[in-house]
């Protein structure tokens, strides 16, 4: 993780576009997962960086100051550095976590992935 303490807030910004650029994949190889039955939509959900903390925050943040008059006064006033630094820090872990996931669950054999232990184990039902 980097250590964005150090960043400025703009930094902040441009790494909140890297990280999300380089999650799009991963959005979509999760959900691909899930129609092959590899994972549950629980794990669907509970891993999908798209609806984390972090990024709704940055997101709102960033929206609110392009409707501003003036944008980078907007993000240098109404912002705390704290605010920019926990979120895209929440946003990170987030991103890390999926795509930890889905490549985990890429590398495993089919009986092997989330959702068919689940149901191997009894814990839950397979209803087509």
């Amino acid at each position: 993780m980097k250590n964005y303490n150090e960043m400025t807030k703009k930094q902040i910004m441009n790494e909140y576009i890297e990280l999300m650029e380089a999650y799009a994949p991963y959005a979509d190889r999760l959900r691909e997962l899930w129609v092959q039955d590899r994972i549950t939509y629980g794990a669907l959900i509970n891993y999908d960086a798209y609806d984390s903390y972090g990024r709704k925050n940055i997101s709102d943040m960033i929206s609110k100051a392009s409707a501003a008059k003036k944008f980078s006064q907007y993000i240098n006033c109404s912002t705390t550095k704290f605010d920019w630094t926990y979120n895209i820090k929440q946003l990170d872990f987030a991103v890390s976590r999926t795509i930890s996931f889905v490549e985990t669950q890429e590398s495993l054999e089919f009986e092997q992935t989330q959702k068919q232990l689940l149901i191997a184990n009894g814990e839950i039902t397979y209803m087509d």
